[in-house]
């Protein structure tokens, strides 16, 4: 593929997941799955590394979180809560276990991720 065309790829790539992005977190409206919306976002990822130089600083894949719907107050965590990827069957699951524990001695708990706000109790 062309240089430009990555580029538009690109470029339409970080306007879909924009969109996407505003109908999940502000509209609460999805037009699509979350195995979609990750699929164009992998893609992104993906060109992104092929092609750094095309990379946006403002690319939707530098972005945590979200700060599109400010409803909720932000909340410093005692230990950070973060986002470890997605996984979408036993053996992607496995796989990321794996990795997470190959040099190191580690304990992982594992729990199922309904959409929606993330809750941490502490009790």
């Amino acid at each position: 593929m062309k240089s430009a065309d990555v580029n538009k790829r690109m470029r339409r790539l970080e306007a879909e997941i924009r969109h996407h992005q505003f109908l999940y977190y502000v509209e609460h409206s999805p037009e699509i799955s979350d195995r979609d919306f990750d699929r164009l976002f992998a893609e992104l990822q993906e060109l992104e590394a092929a092609h750094p130089d095309l990379a946006n600083p403002d690319s939707p894949t530098r972005m945590v979180g979200s700060d599109l719907d400010n409803e909720f107050p932000k909340f410093q965590h005692t230990v950070p809560v973060l986002s470890l990827g997605n996984t979408y069957s036993t053996p992607e699951a496995l796989e990321w276990a794996r990795k997470q524990t190959q040099d190191r001695e580690t304990r992982i708990g594992v729990q199922w991720k309904v959409d929606g706000a993330t809750l941490v109790l502490y009790y």
